[in-house]
């Protein structure tokens, strides 16, 4: 093998895969998997590259620097265009946090490190996706760290070839690279399995649990010569393979446990397809004009489409239409077209079509461009993402929320006695529990997530005479089946019963957001059944109900604004009301099983009319619907007028609110 071909069913096949990507983030609903398509281009990744590597090894040409230089050729002008134009972009459009958030990434994202980084920002409280315009990124960094680990591993295999041809061992000579990509991925798709629990973050955004996808592509390099030659066979290939991908496009979802095991359907799925090859009557679905098309212009469309939906979505502040949607695809589409003939082109040819630059030139060109990006990029996180964009009196709200939920967080004891599954073991929790929450005279637990840890927060300043016990964890409903959340409520079960002559009663509460009116009975069902174990301990239980969402970040909505004037009124506009119609829903359901029930939002939104901020102009939410310290005080103070003790609280009967 010392040449490579141009397969154009391959484009095809990229084509699929940036298209899958796209309709998925601009939320085209039946497209639930299609984030599957970055680990389809990890495939044709692993293909390519090997390919490429194994034909100039054995026609003695092949070169690191003619090698990174090609890769320099194909990647950097595209990457340093779209991240100048997202620079420019956020610093007309972002608030000030996520405008130092974006600054981070970038520079990661310059140093193909922003996996890494994005890894270590994970965690319950970082910035909601829609608010990263580099975060798709990682997976430019993870085929960076491919690229710069795999050809000196290739190499060194491919060099003991001799040396293994003259062993006990000749058939190595042929089937020892294959071999080691064989245990290699089956290596890092067992460790995925096993680590997702502990850590997804970790799992998603790392290489080396990526390692099986590239290794599907690299191994069909030693295995295509085997490829059928009846065009029914490899037709059936070919529509395994595309089935394979599609089942995962539109039957995955977020809640899919990935990668690991679950990334072999669309991997295999994508080798299956080149394996096919363009001998393959179906390959007619990949190999035509439009297909090839967009399959050229990919890059830059996978570049391009993820800022636009990210600033669009910033600025509208709401969900998007179907126009917008279609919009933002045809956008992409163009601009990507754009790049590929003016920026991605001219740079990978010489002349005379192209810009002549020598391998020493192009080194120099990118380190330049690096530093132009990184520059202003540490500016902006020195200046606290110049602030100075914003009006003073917004700018100073803007200080106050992001100092409110860092107060947040140390009030409700985050990280220590409310566990953060990104980053606690149950193991650790429980070294901490005795201390975070010792039994006094009168005890009383409260059980649930984040939004209970907000309760935990209220009960505690409120009746200071009882020792309120915080059995919280961030994401740990009553109906999730995170494992370490399964084992927070394994634990809370095993503390309530061996205690139960000690607790005067437990409370229950959880995030119930505008989705839930679908399947109330479910969520009551759920609740009820752990009350119903708590009740068989002699612990009498209340629930109280969700709080009050809005459909955007209230932070990034006071962004948006020039004044301060009419901004209570402003941010009341985006209260989510469904949530609202849930409350009503649930304390009915919950009524029927005669479980004591109340309602956060009775208290804290009477008629309706949830304030966000208090009557002197302090903010009472920090995110979506997290509480401020202030609302916590506010919502203790309204509860305990209106219940006087706690006791009377397990006889509550609450009308939900408006």
């Amino acid at each position: 093998m010392t040449s490579v071909t141009y397969r154009p069913e391959i484009d095809g096949l990229r084509a699929l895969a940036v298209l899958v990507v796209v309709f998925f983030h601009v939320g085209f609903a039946p497209f639930s998997g299609g984030f599957v398509g970055v680990d389809v281009f990890f495939v044709i990744s692993g293909y390519l590259i090997t390919r490429l590597i194994r034909a100039d090894h054995e026609a003695g040409r092949f070169s690191y620097a003619t090698f990174y230089v090609r890769r320099a050729r194909r990647l950097f002008p595209a990457l340093f265009v779209v991240l100048a134009a997202s620079f420019v972009a956020a610093f007309f459009i972002l608030s000030p946090r996520f405008f130092e958030e974006f600054a981070d990434s970038l520079v990661c994202t310059t140093f193909f490190v922003s996996n890494i980084c994005f890894w270590w920002q994970s965690g319950y409280f970082d910035a909601d996706a829609i608010y990263k315009p580099l975060l798709h990124m990682w997976s430019l960094s993870v085929e960076e760290q491919f690229y710069l680990v795999w050809p000196t591993v290739l190499v060194a295999l491919l060099a003991l070839r001799p040396r293994v041809e003259r062993s006990r061992f000749p058939a190595l000579t042929e089937w020892g690279v294959p071999l080691f990509l064989l245990v290699a991925g089956a290596i890092s798709v067992y460790r995925a399995d096993r680590t997702l629990d502990n850590d997804a973050a970790a799992v998603f955004y790392l290489a080396h649990f990526r390692i099986g996808e590239f290794a599907v592509g690299a191994a069909l390099v030693w295995i295509e010569k085997y490829r059928p030659r009846r065009a029914l066979v490899l037709d059936a290939l070919m529509l395994a393979g595309l089935t394979m991908i599609l089942a995962a496009v539109f039957l995955y979802t977020e809640a899919t446990p990935f990668p690991g095991t679950s990334a072999m359907l669309p991997c295999i799925g994508a080798g299956l397809v080149i394996f096919a090859g363009g001998g393959a009557r179906l390959a007619r679905l990949l190999d035509n004009r439009v297909a090839i098309g967009i399959g050229l212009i990919s890059y830059s469309l996978y570049l391009v489409h993820w800022p636009i939906v990210v600033f669009y979505a910033y600025a509208i502040a709401r969900d998007f239409r179907p126009v917008e949607q279609w919009g933002m695809v045809a956008a992409s589409i163009a601009i990507a077209t754009a790049m590929y003939f003016w920026v991605e082109q001219p740079f990978r040819r010489r002349r005379p079509r192209g810009i002549a630059l020598s391998n020493r030139q192009v080194g120099l060109a990118s380190a330049a461009l690096a530093v132009v990006l990184v520059a202003p990029a540490a500016y902006v996180s020195a200046s606290g993402g110049m602030d100075w964009r914003m009006s003073d009196d917004v700018a100073a709200m803007l200080k106050t929320m992001d100092k409110d939920a860092r107060a947040r967080r140390t009030a409700t004891r985050s990280n220590r006695c409310h566990m953060v599954t990104r980053n606690q073991s149950i193991e650790e929790f429980a070294r901490h529990f005795k201390a975070c929450s010792p039994l006094g005279e009168r005890n009383f637990a409260v059980v649930g997530d984040s939004h209970a840890a907000d309760l935990w927060l209220a009960l505690s300043r409120a009746y200071k005479s009882v020792n309120v016990i915080q059995l919280t964890g961030a994401g740990c409903d009553p109906w999730t089946e995170h494992p370490k959340c399964v084992q927070l409520r394994q634990f809370t079960g095993t503390f309530i019963a061996d205690n139960a002559d000690r607790l005067d009663g437990v409370a229950i509460t959880a995030r119930l957001g505008s989705d839930a009116a679908q399947d109330i009975d479910r969520y009551a069902d759920g609740v009820a059944a752990l009350a119903a174990d708590y009740a068989t301990a002699g612990v009498p239980v209340v629930v109280f109900g969700p709080q009050p969402e809005y459909s955007r970040d209230v932070p990034t909505l006071v962004a948006t604004r020039r004044t301060m004037d009419g901004l209570d009124g402003f941010l009341r506009a985006y209260l989510d009301r469904e949530v609202l119609r849930v409350d009503r829903l649930y304390a009915d359901a919950l009524a029927r099983r005669g479980i004591a029930y109340v309602s956060k939002i009775a208290l804290l939104c009477p008629g309706g009319d949830c304030a966000v901020l208090a009557a002197d102009g302090a903010p009472l939410v920090t995110d979506y619907g997290h509480w401020t310290v202030e609302a916590s005080r506010v919502f203790g103070k309204r509860l305990r007028a209106r219940y006087r003790t706690v006791e009377n609280l397990f006889g509550a009967r609450e009308t939900a609110g408006d």
